[in-house]
């Protein structure tokens, strides 16, 4: 055993971890990795670890279930302020809900319709690459048929 100088020598023979959770030598595959820690593992086994996990999260579950609701509120407030802005091509104004997003500028790594899965900071990143388009705009541009402004001209002539 490599760690012989940090852990009682029978220990380290027999490949045992002492768990500080339910005060038992148990073996040392029995244990979470952990680089902080001297011998590379957890001090808890992972059956303790996961209760004390179970137990916080049932003791703060409404500290974590407000942190996802206000997660989910501000990414849909960022999502729905870009397609709030009129359409990039005609210059039409429509009800955020019917807008659409598209991909123009840099390479896309998820559908902004899956925003609310995603953190914060990804989906500012995201929303960075898009930009509004009307249905009708965004179709045109998908199959490659020029846009046509709301005065009836066509966009860049």
């Amino acid at each position: 055993c490599a760690f012989s100088t940090l852990l009682p020598h029978f220990l380290c023979l027999l490949d045992l971890k002492w768990c500080g959770g339910c005060k038992v030598e148990k073996p040392r595959t029995d244990f979470h990795r952990n680089c902080r820690k001297r011998d590379g593992l957890q001090t808890c086994c992972r059956v303790c670890a996961a209760r004390f996990s179970g137990n916080h999260y049932r003791r703060h579950k409404a500290e974590y279930k407000a942190r996802s609701w206000d997660q989910k509120r501000r990414i849909r407030d960022l999502v729905w302020a870009v397609k709030s802005k009129p359409c990039v091509d005609c210059g039409v104004v429509l009800d955020p809900r019917l807008m659409d997003l598209d991909h123009d500028r840099g390479e896309k790594h998820f559908s902004l319709f899956e925003a609310r899965l995603h953190g914060i900071h990804q989906v500012e990143r995201e929303l960075l690459l898009v930009s509004p388009r009307c249905p009708i705009c965004h179709r045109r541009r998908t199959f490659g048929i020029p846009a046509v402004k709301s005065d009836g001209s066509i966009p860049g002539k």
